[in-house]
């Protein structure tokens, strides 16, 4: 990520793999505000990254994402947040909410608020156990 000046990203789903290992690289960025947005306050996590922002969210929940989102104004918006990554996650309903629907008003609500760079993560492991390369399409 290169930018001229100060920029803010927020970051959705900052504890899973791919969100902490944002916050890790972010927080190394001179000119570079975080917000990041948890969905229980952590003390550890908050030791860890004294230098963000951390907000309770929960993706589904659009009033209180327009509101961050109005409150921050980031100039980036980066969700890292999933579900299905675990064998566990199996209520296909849940999935949808969390990794279409979700996503969907996230985008709507960033560009309302002028956001300028929306930038939506996925993982391998979403495809679940295959061996060999993985045929997209």
């Amino acid at each position: 990520m290169q930018a001229t000046g100060a920029y803010k990203v927020l970051v959705t789903g900052a504890t899973g793999f791919l969100g902490l290992n944002l916050l890790d690289c972010l927080t190394k960025q001179p000119d570079c505000k975080v917000i990041a947005s948890v969905q229980a306050t952590n003390p550890d996590l908050q030791a860890r990254f004294p230098s963000v922002t951390f907000r309770s969210l929960d993706i589904c929940n659009s009033a209180k994402l327009d509101e961050i989102l109005g409150e921050q104004s980031p100039n980036w918006v980066i969700n890292a947040a999933a579900y299905g990554v675990t064998p566990e996650d199996r209520d296909v309903s849940k999935a949808y909410r969390i990794n279409l629907d979700a996503p969907v008003q996230m985008m709507r609500l960033a560009r309302h608020h002028g956001v300028e760079h929306f930038v939506q993560l996925g993982t391998c492991s979403e495809y679940g156990a295959v061996s060999g390369a993985i045929a997209e399409g």
